[in-house]
Order: C-alpha cells, then structure tokens, then sequence
C-alpha cells in the first residue's frame, strides 16, 4: 500500500517546485526504499536469522533503497543515453522534481529561471535539455552524490551485527555499487 502510495504522491507533486527535501525524501522511501527493505527483511526472515539480524537487513535495505534512488535520479540528468538504455530527463520531462533539482531550486542563482520551468508541462516537454543544463551547472548533482554515499555508509554500517560470511561482504559491496553505477 505504501508503495503505490509513493507512485501517487509522486503523480500528484508533479510540476510543484515548492514541495521539498522532506516531500521528495517521503516519497522515495515509499516508492524503492520500502521495497528493498521488505526483500531485505524476508530474506532474514525466511533464513531464520535472530531478530537483531532481521532488524539490521530491513534497515540496510531501507538505506539501500534510498540510496538506489537518488542516485536513479542523478543518472536521469548526467546518464549518457546508450549506458543508461533510455533517455534521459525522463524525469524532468514528466514534470518530476528530483533531489538534484530541488537543490538547484533552493541555493542556484538561476533558482527563478528553473522553476518557471520545472512548473510548466510545456517547458519540462520542450525545454528539457535547458532544464538539464541548469541543474547540471548547479551544485545540485555533488549535493545528490554525498547524499547517496550518507545512505550507502548507513546501509554498510547496518551490517556490522551480521556474522562474518561471503554474503557479508556481498552486502557491503552492492552498497558500493549504487554510489559507482552508471546505469
């Protein structure tokens, strides 16, 4: 329920430039963020691991999932197309406000200028290179960056009450990967 709540709260936020870090961070919790920490969870659950063990994979796959996102939503902006296998500024185009816009939007000098654009369904259609350049330009995609490695480095410390095996460092690495990945 949660999840399709996070698809519909981002449907309605659409074009609203002045939603927030707290809105857009409740948002990718509910749409990737609980999902990953559920399988997380049922994976502990299922392998009869000890509740301290549950607890630790259902908030590192909480953290993962942020993480996963925000660095979805830097790709949709600086991804080259091939890598990432569909256009980018899908997002923008779709009226979306991800983290590194919202950034932009907040401390950028060109703040007006990208949010008469990111409020209007015509400019996010048409203008969406122009939009992509603005946040490019901005601080907002290193904002984005160190906020994906906090939740990789949260994830990664989740997994310090586990036991000392393979899967263990596997974890820990796919935290890694989110931060690195390209695509």
């Amino acid at each position: 329920m949660k999840i399709c709540e996070g698809e519909i709260i981002q449907m309605l936020s659409c074009y609203n430039v002045n939603l927030g870090l707290k809105n857009y961070l409740r948002r990718i919790e509910r749409k990737t963020a609980l999902l990953i920490s559920v399988s997380c969870e049922l994976g502990a659950m299922i392998r009869n691991a000890p509740p301290q063990e549950i607890l630790a994979l259902r908030n590192y796959g909480y953290y993962l999932g942020m993480g996963f996102q925000i660095t979805d939503d830097i790709l949709d902006i600086v991804a080259d197309e091939q890598t990432l296998g569909k256009p980018t500024g899908s997002d923008i185009r779709q009226g979306v406000i991800t983290l590194p816009a919202l950034y932009a939007l907040r401390y950028d000098p060109n703040r007006k200028e990208l949010a008469d654009l990111l409020s209007s369904s015509e400019a996010c259609a048409n203008e969406a290179q122009r939009i992509i350049k603005l946040i490019s330009d901005s601080d907002g995609i290193d904002y984005a960056y160190y906020v994906t490695q906090h939740f990789a480095r949260k994830a990664q410390k989740q997994l310090d009450v586990l036991p000392d095996l393979p899967i263990k460092k596997t974890l820990f690495d796919i935290a890694d990967f989110i931060i690195a990945r390209e695509y």
